[in-house]
This record gives C-alpha cells, sequence and structure tokens, in this order.
C-alpha cells in the first residue's frame, strides 16, 4: 500500500519572488530545500564526496566510517483529527455559502476525502520519504554495509504507531531496492520485523528478522521527554501565557492583512464584504496547503496565499514551536538532555569497540526541535517576538526547514590512521560545523565536548521537577566521582607511606 503511486489533478501553487514561504511542522521534507539550489542533489554524496566539496579531504585520508547515530523525525502523515473535522466543515461551508469565482475550482474537492481513521498516520508519501533515506545513508556510508543483513544496528520508535512505520520504511531502504519488511510480531515495547532482500554478494534470497523497540506511554525519557518533565508541562506547555507572542501577532497587522486578505479572496460576487471565516480556517487552509504539497506535489489550498501572506502565517505558526520547543523557555530543550547523553554513550561504545554499526531513532518535532536547540544551533539573536517580524523573517529557526516530517540530525563517526576519529555531523543530510569547531569533519573529542558541554551533567529530576526517573549518570558525574576516588586513594596511600 506504501508503494503506490497517489494521482490527483492540483493547481500548482505560487508564491511569487523572495523568501521561501514553508508550513512550519507541516512540511514535508522533499519541500523543505531551499527551491533553486542543488541542495537535494547534494544528498546524494558519499562521505568521501563531502570531505572532498568542503576542502577537507586531507583531514580524513585513511578514514573509514565505523557508526552513525541518527534522531529522525517520522514521516510525512495525514493530518490531525482535528484538521481534518476543521477542513470538512470548511469546505461544507463553502458549498453552502458559494465562493469568488476565481476560487471556484474549490467547491469541487471531493467530500471527507481525508479519513478520520487515518489521522495522524504515516502518510504513503512519508513512508517513501523515510524509504529514500535509508537508500541514501547506505550509498553514504557504504563501509558500514559491507556485509548483509543490519546485525550491529539498532531502531527505537516511540508508542506512537507513525514513529515505528517509519522505521520500517527507513529499514526497507537500508536493507536495498529488492528488500520488502512487514511486522510479524508486535508487543507493548517491540515490534518485530521480518524482511527478505537480495544478498548483494550473489543474489540469494535472505529473511531478517529486525525490532523496532519503544518505550510505554509516560515512560519514554529519551525520546518523549517533554511528557515527563513536570516543569515544561507546567510552565510552558499547559500555560496559555507562554505563548503570549503567539498571541499577540495573532492579533497584529501582520497576521490580521493576510487574514482579511483571503477571506476577501474567498468572498462571491454580490457579498459586501469578506467569506466568513477565522483564523482558525486561515491555519486549517495554510496547513492544508503543506499537507498536500508533500502528498501530491502542490496544492489548491495554496494559490489563496501570496508568498507575503503565506510568510506572516508561517511566522504565526513558528512563534507556537519558538516558545514551546525552541529557545523561548530554557526548559523547552534543557529536557533533552538524555537524548544528548545517549549519543555520548553511543560514540563512546564505538570508539571502544566498534561493534554498533548505527543507532537511529524515530520521534515527532517535540524531539528533534529541543534537540537541535539543545545542541546550539539556529538560534537567532533577538528572540522570536511578535513585534520584530521584519527583522525576523530571514531567521534561522524556521519549523519548516530545520524540522519537517522526516528531518533529522545524524553523528556520522570515522576512524583514522593513529587511532584517531572524526566526526561528520549532518543536518537533513547537509553538513554542518557544530559548536566552536571550524571543520565539518570535527574531531572526536572535540564533538564530545560540545555534546557533553550542552548536556550540562543532565540533571533530568532537578531540572523538571521529578523524582528517580533519570537514572543515567552523565560523564562528568562519573569523572567527578573519579576524581574523588583517586583522590582518596592517593590520600591514603600517602597515609601509609608516611607510617
Amino acid at each position: 500500500m506504501h508503494r503506490l503511486a497517489i494521482l490527483i489533478t492540483v493547481v500548482v501553487c505560487v508564491y511569487g519572488q523572495g523568501p521561501t514561504a514553508r508550513y512550519s511542522t507541516k512540511t514535508g521534507y522533499e519541500t523543505s530545500f531551499e527551491p533553486g539550489t542543488d541542495e537535494k542533489n547534494q544528498r546524494l554524496r558519499d562521505w568521501q564526496t563531502i570531505a572532498s566539496d568542503v576542502g577537507e579531504s586531507a583531514s580524513v585520508t585513511g578514514c573509514k566510517p565505523v557508526g552513525v547515530y541518527a534522531v529522525n523525525r517520522h514521516g510525512m502523515r495525514y493530518a490531525s483529527d482535528s484538521d481534518i473535522e476543521d477542513y470538512n466543515a470548511i469546505l461544507a461551508r463553502m458549498k453552502m455559502t458559494g465562493v469568488s469565482e476565481e476560487f471556484a475550482y474549490l467547491l469541487n474537492i471531493t467530500d471527507n476525502l481525508y479519513p478520520i481513521a487515518l489521522e495522524s498516520s504515516l502518510h504513503p508519501a512519508g513512508f517513501a520519504e523515510m524509504e529514500g533515506l535509508g537508500m541514501r545513508i547506505k550509498q553514504r556510508l557504504p563501509e558500514l554495509f559491507v556485509k548483509d543483513g543490519l546485525d550491529g544496528f539498532d531502531f527505537q520508535g516511540t508508542y506512537r504507531q507513525r514513529t515505528v512505520d517509519s522505521a520500517q520504511g527507513f529499514i526497507n531502504g537500508l536493507q536495498g531496492p529488492t528488500a520488502n519488511c512487514s511486522f510479524s510480531s508486535k508487543t507493548p515495547t517491540r515490534d518485530t520485523l521480518t524482511c527478505t532482500f537480495n544478498s548483494t554478494a550473489n543474489s540469494t534470497a535472505n529473511t531478517e528478522t529486525v525490532a523496532v523497540d519503544h518505550e510505554l506511554e509516560g515512560k519514554d525519557l529519551l525520546l518523549k521527554f517533554y511528557e515527563s518533565c513536570t516543569k515544561f508541562i507546567t510552565d510552558v506547555d499547559d500555560n496559555d501565557a507562554a505563548l503570549m507572542e503567539r498571541d499577540r501577532f495573532e492579533e497584529g497587522p501582520e497576521l490580521t492583512s493576510a487574514y482579511k486578505a483571503v477571506a476577501t479572496k474567498l468572498a462571491p460576487i454580490g457579498w459586501t464584504g469578506p467569506w466568513n471565516m477565522t483564523k482558525n480556517d486561515l491555519e486549517v487552509m495554510h496547513h492544508m496547503c503543506g499537507y498536500e504539497s508533500a502528498y501530491y506535489g502542490s496544492s489548491p489550498w495554496c494559490n489563496l496565499f501570496l508568498r507575503n501572506e503565506s510568510l506572516a502565517v508561517e511566522y504565526w505558526l513558528d512563534l507556537k514551536q519558538y516558545w514551546k520547543e525552541g529557545y523561548g523557555y530554557d526548559i523547552n530543550y534543557q529536557m533533552a538532555c538524555p537524548l544528548v547523553d545517549d549519543v555520548v554513550e553511543y560514540m563512546t561504545t564505538v570508539k571502544k569497540n566498534g561493534t554498533r554499526r548505527g543507532s537511529f531513532k524515530f520521534g515527532h518535532s517535540s524531539t528533534l526541535q529541543p534537540f537541535l536547540t539543545i545542541l546550539g544551533l539556529y538560534k537567532d539573536t533577538p528572540k522570536l517576538l511578535a513585534n520584530n517580524y521584519d527583522v525576523s523573517v530571514n531567521r534561522a529557526f524556521r519549523s519548516g526547514r530545520i524540522s519537517p516530517m522526516t528531518g533529522h540530525v545524524s553523528f556520522n563517526v570515522l576512524q583514522c590512521p593513529s587511532d584517531q576519529y572524526r566526526v561528520l555531523v549532518l543536518h537533513n543530510e547537509l553538513p554542518i560545523k557544530l559548536g566552536t569547531c571550524g571543520e565539518f569533519f570535527c574531531p572526536y573529542d572535540d564533538v564530545v565536548s560540545h555534546l557533553e558541554m550542552s548536556s550540562n551533567g543532565c540533571r533530568f529530576d532537578a531540572l523538571c521537577g521529578t523524582n528517580g526517573l533519570y537514572p543515567g549518570v552523565s560523564r562528568a558525574d562519573t569523572l567527578s566521582k573519579m576524581s574523588i576516588l583517586t583522590l582518596m586513594v592517593t590520600l591514603l596511600v600517602s597515609f601509609f607511606v608516611l607510617q
């Protein structure tokens, strides 16, 4: 079902020239890349070509990939139940009142096009995104896949089925174009796939079982830390005042202008005022533009928005993401420290014995955005506010750019001569520099140092006002305890020597 091509007649989305408008967290992976650039083709490069392109071939001469850790957002999904219900209500109202001749084609959209039963589940386009990502990672790091099968790789989703289904598509991609993986068993904390694929050596058929682990609801500190952090829930998630800047922008001139413009465009001939709609309707129309652009390549809803109108709606939506999942409040990202610790633990293990070829996590925008933020990436000065839209149009923190559906960040570990290691960090398959390291292929110790600084000891319970939820001990704590132990041993030895 996931491989079926979906054909639909659509109207081309037109925005005009200037900054590219996106759809905040409803942006599909393929539409997140900058049009008119070579970014999509750059995803096809292997690690050596990347090194050559960024001028760092000399620093990785004799190196080879030995591990990869990736944090992924799930693939493109169907709209939520609330969006589907609101969408159906908008269509019904349009068909009852009529709309302007320019947008009369909207009246031909099929009723109940998106069944509620599919709400928030992985869309076939999202499965294809994940499958393609898996294929490209295998091409980028061929040294990790010299033998058949996925022994040495681990996969983890959440209790939300779309993350596990995303892992299935990704695993299909890793196994190659002939692979076919289907779920053979399920438990509350593990879904098992049985995969058939052809051997790379002799094309004979092989069968392999692959586990996708996940924690129970309310127990996942790694990928759903925000559901366990009491301080975040109280101070941000359940606090209406936390979104004050978004609410102010909603009543401000830019968003109000976009709202009135769309309502006026939809008004039927003979109406004395704009079409009767709310700002929530405006949001749903923008969401559907984003969803369908990912599903089908374009959407008839996009033509409702001129570029400046879409950019204003995008900023309105991004203010919510910034103040709930980004730099708005410190707790938004500090609570992601268990995930940072897990990256360090993985990299340490790879350096010690090299048996864990890869670790792939599949979470949500609420996983990826705080993780990118705790790493110090895409930070704007000043903060995103209701009254600084003009200076924030070209902001770094754009959800549709940094955490679209299938968005991800990966840590690619290379072993080099003289037992040296380097790490290539890729965000959405493009190389980025982390922290103060001036290289894309950064020395291993510099990356670990930045991660440990970002985690800051990861005292999750103290940060979140919880008790005993995070048993992990940070490397900083471990080193501190080792230092104390060393000091005690030294004092004891000195005492006996002096006797």
